[in-house]
């Protein structure tokens, strides 16, 4: 159902899912579609309103690392490198092995001009994809 929701969005179809003009998600309790319009929200330049349905999809699923690593994207693109660098940690600390928090915590250490601690990050974020784990 969400990602039917997010292809929709996308599509601009008028049978979104979503009510208020693309203001909230007919499916309040549907973490994937608060992701799914996150995602929406990101590439369309929405930064604010993306971290806000991020952060209700972390709060929907609290043990889902995708979500929580999901919360530091919007953090990276509004700039906000330490709180992203935090939220990447929080993922890690749940999952040692998940790719996607070591990618972008690598990605956001540069960013600080933190370029032992990105290297050594994204090395890990490539070990780990190659091993299997990217998935």
């Amino acid at each position: 159902m969400s990602r039917e929701i997010f292809w929709k969005v996308i599509q601009g179809s008028p049978d979104v899912g979503l009510s208020g003009a693309g203001k909230r998600i007919d499916a309040p309790n549907d973490a994937n579609a608060h992701n799914f319009y996150s995602k929406y929200l990101t590439a369309t330049g929405q930064i604010d309103q993306a971290f806000s349905e991020q952060k209700k999809a972390q709060e929907l699923d609290p043990l889902s690392v995708n979500f929580i690593t999901n919360v530091t994207r919007e953090l990276y693109f509004a700039r906000r490198y330490d709180e992203a660098i935090a939220q990447c940690q929080k993922a890690l600390e749940m999952d040692r092995h998940f790719f996607w928090a070591h990618y972008t915590l690598g990605q956001t250490y540069e960013k600080q001009g933190m370029f032992d601690e990105a290297i050594t990050a994204l090395e890990r974020a490539v070990n780990l994809s190659q091993e299997g784990d990217a998935l």
